[in-house]
């Protein structure tokens, strides 16, 4: 059974900052991260890049792929706890389409987060 979350989005009352969407994020995926499981989803089968996790962040949808590793989640997860006001960066993905979500300046190794609308420009949400 394919799972998603979505954190509820109201424009009106959406967080003003990107330190505010990431807090908002990080406890969704807490859960996971104290799971024993590897990968955010199922990964077997017919994976071929599903997406697994949906939310909102800074007003952009975003989804995370089903292979982020419970490693990287910890990772973010953590990073958020000691800076909560870190930003959310969009840079350009392996194809060149600027679309891939990461913490602060720098991608973690296994955590595969997406913008469904790519931007025209790197850019802090």
């Amino acid at each position: 059974m394919r799972i998603s979350w979505c954190l509820p989005y109201r424009p009106d009352s959406a967080p003003r900052d990107a330190g505010s969407a990431l807090v908002a994020l990080a406890p969704a995926i807490a859960n996971f991260a104290t799971s024993k499981e590897p990968t955010i989803g199922d990964t077997g089968g017919a994976y071929h890049g599903q997406f697994w996790v949906s939310a909102y962040v800074g007003g952009h949808s975003v989804r995370i792929a089903a292979d982020t590793t419970r490693e990287a989640v910890q990772r973010v997860v953590d990073a958020v706890g000691y800076d909560p006001k870190l930003p959310w960066r969009v840079i350009g993905n392996q194809r060149g389409r600027v679309n891939k979500l990461v913490i602060g300046d720098r991608a973690e190794p296994g955590w595969f987060a997406y913008l469904t609308k790519p931007l025209s420009a790197e850019a802090t949400i």
